[in-house]
């Protein structure tokens, strides 16, 4: 599988930003081992901090406002820093027609991202 990489080498450790406020928490960083969503297209979007990822061998760093393309069948592992908001979506390939087929990293504008977090209300579907 090809991969369309863009701008992840200009994505440096970005040191995280400490909190100020005596009511904020901390965030544990999260890793998770790899794996392979065979029906379902991952769309996975740094909201905040910085993710590292493995995606079918090839390394990819996310910051702020960054977000990845993961198409199914693309084995990947991740780690998500300290304090570190990512937000998984799912698009099942029976529901989604693209021909977006490689790994592709793209970065948001603040107008994309306020537009992009409609897609982040989670389905009730599961409850039916």
């Amino acid at each position: 599988m090809q991969h369309q990489m863009h701008n992840w080498e200009m994505a440096e450790d970005v040191p995280m930003q400490r909190e100020r406020d005596s009511w904020a928490i901390s965030i544990p960083p999260v890793i998770i081992e790899e794996r392979v969503h065979t029906q379902k297209h991952m769309l996975l979007w740094q909201v905040r901090g910085r993710t590292e990822l493995v995606i079918d061998g090839a390394k990819v760093q996310l910051i702020d406002g960054q977000a990845v393309w993961i198409p199914a069948g693309a084995p990947h592992s991740l780690t998500v820093a300290a304090n570190s908001v990512l937000l998984p979506l799912e698009f099942p390939i029976s529901a989604i027609a693209t021909t977006l087929d490689e790994v592709t990293v793209l970065a948001s504008t603040e107008r994309w991202g306020r537009r992009f977090g409609i897609f982040a209300v989670p389905s009730l579907d599961h409850l039916r």
